[in-house]
């Protein structure tokens, strides 16, 4: 049994890594077959090639996601950016997934908001960690936008304000709107209000002081496992016990997770529809390709989920992984929306 290792030992690579770059993200698994067609056709291709994009009724389209106009906001350059200007009622439940999901990895949020809704997005300095949490128009009661384009959250600010004004479950007010008064480098404010009347009003950090979110490779992770939060969270604690990593790894029962200390090898391998009760948050799907292997930073998940509140790990968390590429864990919110974690692989010791 070889002693666990160090941080130093164990680098973290980079999202922005030239070494995960590949075609898609695409669930599909490439078969013998497909593999040694060389330049076949997408159907994004084929659906271009024919304009059926041009006819509704046509059964084959190009999909438009809801949040790609929010995407398009941030592909532009930092001095093209606008400023947004809007109203919704939402609930506080989740923004504050929001701030506490961040808190840990980025204290300043950037954010984009269209008619289709609001979309945060940060990557760490390091460029490690990259969350993405989308809020779709249909949990934002009332939203009303008159400019599409961005804000900044200071995580560490809303989470006291929402903390000061929530009454129970009931929705809060989010408004932001141009003030020139007050300050030059930011020329907004976000002001947030109860339904007995209550508001504060917060000056937020200004666009300089956010990171603008890198691109990033585009990756084809073709191992996965749906499973309950709670599972994942239990693993995260109990491995935090022996070592400061752990390794996801696909093997023929399923997915196995394992980490080893000084003298200790603890491991928990999950298989389709393990444990599986009448509730259907407990059920287990998996799905891999043999050779994925990927070693990754306890710390790293353990500042992103342990933040989480215990009602909220009853959900099912969808985990994306390849050979010592990045990990994609994906939480539904509701039915639209959602919140995506993304962590760079240790390198592993040859």
């Amino acid at each position: 049994m070889t002693n666990a290792q160090t941080t130093e030992e164990r680098p973290e690579a980079s999202l922005l890594s030239d070494t995960f770059t590949s075609d898609s993200d695409s669930d599909e698994q490439p078969t013998e077959e497909t593999a040694n067609q060389p330049n076949k056709p997408s159907q994004k291709d084929v659906i271009e090639a024919l304009g059926l994009h041009a006819h509704p009724a046509n059964k084959i389209e190009e999909r438009t996601h809801p949040q790609s106009k929010n995407e398009e906001i941030l592909g532009k350059e930092r001095n093209e950016w606008d400023i947004t200007t809007f109203s919704t009622d939402f609930n506080p439940n989740n923004l504050e997934y929001i701030i506490r999901s961040y808190q840990k990895h980025i204290e300043n949020i950037l954010c984009t908001v269209t008619k289709n809704g609001l979309m945060a997005m940060g990557v760490n300095k390091a460029n490690v960690t990259l969350i993405k949490t989308w809020l779709d128009e249909s949990d934002l009661e009332d939203l009303t936008v008159n400019t599409s384009g961005v804000f900044v959250l200071n995580a560490s600010k809303i989470r006291d304000v929402i903390g000061e004004l929530s009454t129970g479950n009931e929705n809060l007010t989010l408004t932001v709107e141009r003030n020139e008064f007050v300050s030059e480098d930011v020329g907004y404010q976000i002001t947030i209000e109860n339904k007995n009347g209550n508001s504060e009003t917060i000056t937020p950090p200004s666009l300089d002081e956010v990171r603008k979110p890198p691109d990033l490779p585009e990756l084809t992770l073709s191992s996965k496992i749906t499973f309950p939060l709670r599972e994942l969270d239990t693993i995260i604690s109990r491995f935090d016990e022996y070592s400061d990593h752990f390794l996801i790894k696909a093997v023929k029962q399923g997915v196995e997770f394992s980490t080893e200390g000084d003298v200790t090898e603890v491991k928990k391998v999950y298989s389709n529809n393990e444990d599986l009760v009448t509730d259907v948050g407990d059920s287990v799907y998996t799905s891999t390709t043999s050779e994925d292997s990927s070693l990754f930073s306890i710390p790293q998940f353990k500042k992103y989920f342990t933040q989480l509140k215990k009602s909220q790990t009853n959900k099912q968390v969808k985990i994306k992984f390849g050979n010592e590429f990045p990990v994609k864990s994906h939480i539904k919110l509701s039915k639209k929306s959602y919140s995506t974690l993304m962590v760079a692989p240790r390198i592993q010791a040859d």
